[in-house]
């Protein structure tokens, strides 16, 4: 046990700006820790792309503007739904409160009312709901529409079709039946709003700023101390995947299911080099965008469902504890991520000899989504760069 408290975060940082600098002062000062632990993505993200920047150097970003102790979500839940992209961070902030270290769970939303959202999140735990949900599934919704019909049917509709508030109610659902505090922080930015016109912007508008060569306008909505990390760490592109997914297709490396989505890409791409071109022609009122990019990234990183039922079964969403980077004036808490008993992985060389099991299976997986990732960034020969990172401290 350390006396020091750590509010904790969820998060992207895809990339960090200074909304979310923003964001990690407000938990430390509406909960009263002295800390920040952010649970982040690693080198692919909810959307099924590749994150702009590398996760090492958005974690760096991270600690040098407000957090003490960055942790890796796991591939598995940093690709999923809301639901399990919340599962996945807030086990491993129930394993920190486990030992003491962490009270709090502070999130974003488009309200403040944390009321209203505890109660979305109550009904979302209802077996009729979840009968509803299933059902509008079934009929191809995407998740986030599916929420949005369920809640209307049961006269709760005010606050779904927003991406963070639905990700605030899964944060609650997450953390139920534990002792963590949530802390709800309203946005001050439009979700996905292109457009970077001030110096708070969304993360949408800073990688459309990035990818238009609009480094000014990237200056203007990040920390000066991210921005000088951006400069030299090379944006990361999805299309520089296309050769990898277009090998696999014709190889017989993936086994593409005979109708549906996967077979819709698959002829697709006979026609289509660019990922994102076969993404807009795929493109339908019940593929969105998010679920083609995950099918694809799935092909790509060679996932299939096992792999889920690992993560979510075996594992109990929690396979390991990824130490990304700390302040040094942090470290202490360190030693007592080991009290959890979850295993703590340093490095990547470590990983691959302390694991087993399930456990093994997913990290090597993440290994490889780094390896696939470095391709995305332009940096080929980087390739299995991951096994020479440490911890990043500050």
């Amino acid at each position: 046990m350390i006396n020091e408290r750590f509010a904790g975060v969820i998060a992207e940082y895809n990339p960090f700006h200074n909304g979310h600098a923003f964001h990690l002062r407000e938990a430390k000062r509406l909960s009263g820790a002295s800390r920040a632990v952010v649970i982040m993505s690693g080198s692919f993200t909810q959307r099924g792309e590749p994150a702009v920047y590398d996760k090492y150097s958005r974690a760096r970003a991270a600690l040098l503007c407000g957090a003490d102790l960055v942790l890796e979500l796991p591939l598995y839940a940093a690709v999923s739904s809301a639901e399990y992209f919340a599962r996945g961070g807030a086990a491993a902030l129930r394993a920190l409160n486990s030992v003491g270290l962490c009270d709090y769970i502070a999130f974003g939303a488009e309200t403040d009312d944390l009321a209203e959202l505890k109660t979305l999140a109550d009904l979302r735990e209802a077996p009729e709901f979840n009968e509803k949900l299933r059902a509008l599934l079934a009929e191809g919704h995407s998740y986030t529409r599916a929420v949005t019909l369920s809640c209307e049917s049961f006269g709760q509709n005010a606050l779904f079709g927003k991406p963070n508030n639905i990700l605030a109610v899964e944060y609650l659902r997450a953390i139920r039946n534990s002792p963590i505090i949530p802390i709800n922080i309203r946005r001050t930015t439009v979700f996905h709003d292109p457009r970077a016109t001030g110096s708070v912007a969304s993360a949408t508008a800073v990688r459309e700023a990035v990818f238009a060569g609009d480094f000014a306008g990237v200056e203007r909505t990040v920390p000066r101390e991210a921005f000088k990390l951006y400069e030299n760490a090379g944006s990361a592109r999805i299309d520089r995947l296309s050769p990898i997914l277009q090998y696999i297709l014709k190889t017989g490396g993936y086994a593409v299911s005979g109708e549906g989505l996967e077979r819709r890409i698959a002829d697709c791409a006979s026609r289509n080099f660019q990922i994102t071109s076969i993404i807009a022609e795929v493109k339908t009122k019940r593929y969105t965008f998010t679920k083609i990019n995950r099918t694809i990234l799935k092909i790509i990183l060679g996932i299939d469902d096992s792999y889920f039922r690992d993560f979510r079964g075996e594992c109990q969403n929690l396979p390991y504890l990824r130490v990304l980077g700390a302040r040094r004036d942090a470290l202490r808490a360190l030693s007592a991520l080991a009290e959890t008993g979850a295993p703590v992985v340093a490095s990547a060389k470590k990983g691959a000899r302390s694991l087993s099991g399930a456990a093994k299976r997913l990290f090597d997986k993440e290994i490889e989504a780094g390896d696939i990732y470095a391709i995305a960034q332009g940096k080929a020969g980087a390739a299995r760069g991951e096994y020479g990172r440490g911890i990043i401290l500050v």
